[in-house]
């Protein structure tokens, strides 16, 4: 895996001093994505390939039996992504529950970060999805900070977006996130109030014909942010709002985590 550079050379304290470094975390359906931010800028771990995966979402068995997490080939290989968390309870072959199974990928994973950069964890930002329920949150919540990793806050994932495109430093107003889901679209506005971005709403459409009176609906609009959505522009000009350009690479939301991480310390 691809080590990191996370700090200016020559700033380095001693480690006794080192407050820490500040995660973002996702955990995806298949893999667990991580980044660092210092100064204002993040920047994803990467797994060998160069990719933004940096842990496959797998558990498994070695050959003395020992639970092993975030490497593929094991016996008794099980998928922990976040899906699996709905039912944290649920034992594999041998009875370990999937809670543990998490806890167990995020503790490998945390232990990799101090390996490649030599610095402790100061605390994480944890990307969930805008329509995650409280129970799959809590189980989230549990899993990162049973590893060790102190959880500084949970983000809704437009949150994480809104900051990987530095929206809280683009001025005061509001914005609508838009999402392809499997009912049709979702609709997140996010306000952006002395530098800090807020979820304040959401609704759900089924077809995008509807979008211009829900988006009339919603008054005065700085921009629309819909990363991936291939209506995006069409969307925009109908409604005659600004399409905010960017947010569509993988690593974007678990990037804006950690720079909301940074400013939470």
């Amino acid at each position: 895996m691809e080590l990191l550079q996370i700090e200016e050379p020559g700033r380095r304290s001693d480690a006794l001093d080192d407050p820490g470094i500040a995660l973002g975390l996702e955990l995806t359906g298949t893999a667990l994505r991580l980044a660092a931010a210092v100064g204002g800028n993040a920047e994803p771990f990467r797994a060998d390939s160069g990719g933004v995966d940096f842990l496959p979402a797998l558990s498994g068995y070695d050959e003395a039996g020992a639970l092993v997490a975030g490497v593929p080939g094991l016996a008794d290989l099980t998928a922990i992504g976040l899906d699996a968390l709905t039912m944290p309870d649920q034992p594999d072959a041998r009875g370990v529950a999937v809670g543990e199974r998490v806890t167990a990928l995020m503790a490998a994973a945390g232990r990799r970060v101090v390996q490649l950069t030599g610095r402790p964890i100061a605390g994480a930002a944890v990307v969930v999805p805008l329509d995650s329920t409280s129970g799959l949150r809590f189980a989230l919540l549990q899993a990162v900070e049973a590893a060790g990793i102190p959880v500084l806050r949970l983000v809704e994932a437009p949150v994480a977006l809104a900051a990987s495109l530095g929206l809280g430093a683009g001025g005061e107003g509001a914005y609508l996130h838009l999402a392809a889901v499997p009912s049709g679209l979702a609709l997140a506005r996010l306000e952006v109030e002395g530098g800090v971005i807020r979820l304040v709403g959401g609704a759900a459409v089924r077809h995008v014909d509807e979008l211009p009176a829900l988006i009339a609906a919603e008054g005065r609009l700085l921009g629309v942010i819909a990363p991936g959505l291939a209506d995006a522009a069409a969307i925009a000009a109908a409604s005659g709002i600004r399409l905010i350009e960017g947010g569509a690479a993988p690593e974007a939301a678990v990037c804006g985590a950690a720079l909301l991480a940074e400013a939470s310390l």
